[in-house]
């Protein structure tokens, strides 16, 4: 999922409020929208990239040899296919854009039976991109 905040860098004009402060409030608030979207037993992380300017939503799976939670457990039969081993501890991307359709295909078809995010999910970016706003206004 992709949340474009190209103006957290340098938006910060109010005295003792920072870009890595705006930016962190970004993340926080992209992220706790994830979570309620998606699902709250999912272990998501949020990362800023401040060369494109974007928040980035990431799932942490963990390759075992037998599942007890689905969302953060992946058996490691399942995981070969991906190319993931037993033991390994990975991100992977929750991609949401309406500009880049043909890696958001490819993205689920090759993640979509781990990650099943729901049609409520097609709808994130636009509501997150309204946080930004409101995260960015509201530090200025």
């Amino acid at each position: 999922m992709t949340v474009s905040a190209s103006n957290a860098s340098g938006a910060s004009t109010s005295p003792g409020v920072s870009d890595s402060d705006v930016i962190r409030r970004l993340e926080v608030a992209t992220l706790a929208l994830a979570q309620v979207v998606a699902g709250g037993r999912r272990e998501l992380t949020a990362r800023f990239n401040p060369v494109t300017g974007i928040v980035h939503i990431f799932q942490r799976f963990r390759v075992v040899t037998a599942a007890s939670d689905r969302e953060g457990e992946v058996v490691a039969k399942e995981a070969t296919r991906l190319g993931w081993r037993d033991g390994d501890h990975l991100l992977v991307e929750l991609l949401h854009s309406e500009r880049d359709r043909e890696r958001v295909a490819a993205h689920e078809a090759r993640y979509g039976a781990l990650l099943s995010l729901g049609p409520a999910w097609r709808s994130f970016g636009q509501v997150a991109a309204g946080i930004v706003r409101q995260v960015s206004a509201s530090s200025c």
